[in-house]
């Protein structure tokens, strides 16, 4: 079994190691860039970003071995598992990448079901999140290294530290997939046949219900308050109307734009792309040359390769800064000064938060021309200061929303047996991931020090956070009650007449049992239960619906 091996190595991320890492480290060692290669970087950390998707990662690794259908089929089902599981902050949650890459091997090559693999996911998926705690540990060793280099001006060790030490979050995942499925197929193999049908049963089962557990994540990660009505509506519409998931997106998107226009109605106001006061030139009429601003889009995407539990993405935001002191700080000790300023404590989402690097290049261009003007002090204070609102609103709007709701419409595709819903999927997460973050660093850099307060005076942040809130908890109702399946097998008799528990729920609304779960799930949630003892619980659940015959 090498073959499926190497595939689960290149699709976890060793086709990184052979095709961007040797650029970076090029780039590194001569201390310079052409903008083709900092064009092909960004294309390749976008798609690494978007490979970390079961869905993506499940397909790609069937594509590999011979078995495109039964990758699709694998990646759909872990990622509605998932599909609410996302780091924020500094936590860390359980990573599908290396037990989707698994779970596509097993089933193709060890004879497993669908649902038999999904029993090996979650394992698998919390023994990534242990190396991915432990990689973070060690980093903080390494950080220590890179942070010297910083206080002696030594840039150049600076960045190439950081590109060295980056295939270490790659090889955390991509090792594990080879040897796992290298010695692991056999082995499953005997285990599968091993299991009793009912065990069997359960598991299959179980595909139905654990995408309620992804969808509650969902709902609690939007944090809905009153809009919580609108999941159940866009629930309720799944479960009785056939509407396609796309239409539904579109009802959806066009119901937002009218709430917000209402409001706007309301305020005396018109909805505006542009924040009033936004100087299209910048500060002092200057502009981003087009190879900078590559540099800095494909760097932007390295905040965390390299993480510490000390700084975070500290180094990362460095190691995008690194082209911009060269050019602004000649003199060594200049160069030291900004270089220890920036491999400080950094963490927000790298697409929203897109912004701060480029509103950080302009006031480090005011700094270099005039300290007084613009000082240190204000440059990381500035910085500081907008990372956090940030991260709320980049994790709300492109974690929490905009990308589950374009895996699971890509999902529900793949399922519903259309393959492009794997295209569309990887093309739009492509397009907003990149895009997001191209517009987002020239946008910062025009704005500069005001960029905050320029967003939240034109209302565009919390009118993009609410309508994509609305739009999100409408279609993920929706999806939900179209991706799942719960249903009841208890009856009895009452003067001579058959009842069925199921029939007299659908009398009441169809999936009422689904929708109840995932209100359960949610609540206990809030009130602090871990997702893992959920899923187990749903495991159990399932299993012993399918041992004493309750579940349909």
């Amino acid at each position: 079994m090498l073959w499926p091996a190497i595939a689960a190595f290149l699709t976890t991320g060793g086709w990184y190691l052979l095709s961007g890492w040797p650029i970076q480290l090029l780039i590194a060692l001569r201390q310079k860039e052409s903008t083709a290669e900092g064009i092909i970087l960004g294309i390749i950390h976008n798609i690494r970003n978007i490979m970390q998707r079961p869905l993506i990662v499940g397909a790609l690794t069937g594509l590999l071995i011979g078995d495109f259908k039964t990758g699709l089929e694998v990646g759909a089902v872990v990622q509605l598992m998932f599909l609410g599981v996302f780091v924020v902050g500094a936590s860390i949650p359980p990573n599908p990448l290396v037990a989707t890459a698994l779970a596509v091997v097993f089933v193709s090559r060890a004879g497993a079901s669908v649902g038999e693999a999904v029993a090996f996911v979650l394992p698998v998926a919390v023994l990534s999140q242990m190396l991915m705690m432990a990689c973070l540990t060690w980093n903080s060793f390494f950080y220590q290294i890179g942070a010297k280099a910083a206080a002696d001006g030594d840039i150049k060790k600076v960045e190439l530290t950081n590109a060295l030490l980056q295939p270490l979050m790659v090889l955390i995942n991509c090792i594990p997939a080879f040897l796992g499925v290298y010695f692991g197929t056999g082995l499953v193999q005997k285990v599968v046949q091993a299991f009793p049908a009912w065990l069997t049963a359960g598991f299959g089962k179980l595909g139905g219900i654990l995408p309620l557990l992804g969808f509650a994540l969902l709902l609690y990660t939007m944090v809905p308050g009153s809009l919580t009505v609108l999941f159940i509506a866009g629930f309720i519409v799944g479960s009785l109307a056939n509407v396609p998931p796309l239409a539904m997106a579109a009802i959806a998107v066009c119901l937002a734009v009218f709430v917000e226009s209402l409001r706007d109605r309301e305020a005396g106001e018109e909805m505006t792309l542009e924040p009033a006061g936004v100087q299209a030139g910048g500060s002092g009429g200057r502009r981003l040359s087009l190879s900078e601003r590559v540099s800095l889009w494909w760097r932007n995407t390295c905040w965390f390769n390299v993480a510490s539990w000390d700084v975070l993405g500290g180094w990362g935001f460095a190691y995008q800064m690194v082209p911009v002191i060269r050019r602004l700080c000649p003199d060594r000790k200049d160069r030291a000064e900004a270089l220890s300023r920036h491999m400080t404590f950094w963490n927000t989402n790298i697409h929203a938060g897109a912004v701060i690097p480029g509103m950080v290049v302009a006031l480090e261009e005011e700094h270099a021309e005039d300290p007084q003007r613009v000082t240190a002090e204000t440059v990381q204070s500035v910085k500081v200061a907008t990372m956090g609102p940030l991260a709320g609103i980049g994790d709300s709007i492109f974690h929490a929303t905009l990308a589950p709701i374009i895996l699971a419409l890509g999902s529900a595709m793949v399922q519903a047996g259309n393959s492009f819903g794997l295209w569309l999927s990887i093309v739009l997460l492509m397009l907003m991931y990149a895009g997001a973050i191209w517009y987002l660093l020239d946008y910062g850099y025009r704005l500069g020090v005001n960029v905050l307060t320029q967003l939240r005076a034109g209302g565009l942040i919390d009118r993009i956070a609410e309508g994509a809130k609305i739009t999100g908890l409408i279609v993920a109702g929706t999806m939900s009650a179209k991706l799942s399946n719960l249903a009841f097998k208890v009856s009895y008799t009452a003067g001579g007449q058959v009842i069925e528990l199921q029939k007299i729920l659908n009398g009441f609304m169809p999936k009422l049992p689904e929708l109840a779960l995932v209100f359960v799930i949610y609540w206990l949630l809030k009130k602090g239960v871990s997702a893992l003892w959920i899923t187990l619980a749903l495991m159990v659940f399932a299993v012993l619906g399918a041992f004493f015959g309750f579940l349909a």
